[in-house]
């Protein structure tokens, strides 16, 4: 039988996989075949979701993306227990509400660290010529907030648009070497961060109304994990430099 999306025998490294759209894309990698390495900064999340992987293989690393210098030892230490990767993808995030008054140029750093830079060094670390398998696959996940800004969203919508450049410019330099790059592009997604945003803004109006106007158009994570495992696979072969928008039609 067909299966466009059969990823068997490749290598893939998920990082930000300990909860949310990040374990829900290992987990669905897993099904489709590939031997998942995952890593994130807790432990007892991470042993959660390779519990919930299928086949055999997969390993898990810990790693505080907050600390880019923690990058390149646990790429190189997944590499040694597994072989070259194939794929990537980057979902680790840090959100942010802090209105343009109270901001603080560490608070803007701080989510710029974990949604941009440590992106930008799992993607340096992975595609060095012994550490990766071509043709290869990197994807991130951003958001709609990259073109959508948002009351008190300054770093985290920054940091989206960031992540979208900075695909573009990989898939440039690395298309040559048979690296293919691109990112995702959710609306709200059915996970912890999405209730403790909604949390926090509970007496909101807006936050309100947004809920009765798009609640049917939430997206799930293995509506997420799908789009990812299309653009790891080689049925994506020709597709790179560009953003899926997983929108609900929020952008249209």
């Amino acid at each position: 039988m067909l299966n466009p999306l059969d990823l068997t025998g490749k290598n893939i490294f998920v990082a930000g996989a300990s909860s949310g759209i990040g374990s829900a894309v290992a987990v669905y990698l897993s099904k489709l075949g590939a031997r998942v390495a995952i890593a994130a900064r807790r432990e007892d999340k991470l042993k959660e979701t390779l519990s919930a992987m299928e086949g055999e293989g997969h390993h898990y690393y810990v790693c505080d993306f907050s600390n880019t210098d923690t990058i390149a030892p646990v790429v190189d230490a997944a590499v040694s227990d597994m072989g070259p990767f194939s794929g990537l993808v980057y979902s680790a995030g840090l959100s942010q509400m802090r209105p343009l008054a109270m901001l603080r140029t560490s608070d803007i750093n701080a989510v710029m660290t974990v949604n941009l830079y440590a992106f930008v060094e799992f993607a340096k670390c992975i595609t060095k010529k012994k550490n990766v398998s071509t043709p290869a696959s990197i994807v991130a996940v951003s958001s709609v907030a990259s073109l959508l800004g948002d009351k008190a969203k300054l770093s985290y919508c920054t940091s989206k648009a960031a992540i979208e450049a900075a695909a573009r410019c990989m898939a440039k330099e690395l298309g040559g070497r048979g690296i293919r790059v691109n990112t995702v592009r959710p609306t709200w997604v059915n996970t912890g961060m999405m209730d403790v945003f909604f949390k926090e803004w509970k007496e909101s109006s807006a936050a309100a109304s947004h809920l009765a106007q798009h609640y049917a158009g939430i997206v799930q994570p293995d509506e997420v994990a799908a789009t990812c495992a299309f653009l790891l696979s080689d049925s994506a072969k020709t597709i790179t430099g560009t953003s899926v928008s997983i929108d609900s039609g929020r952008l249209a």
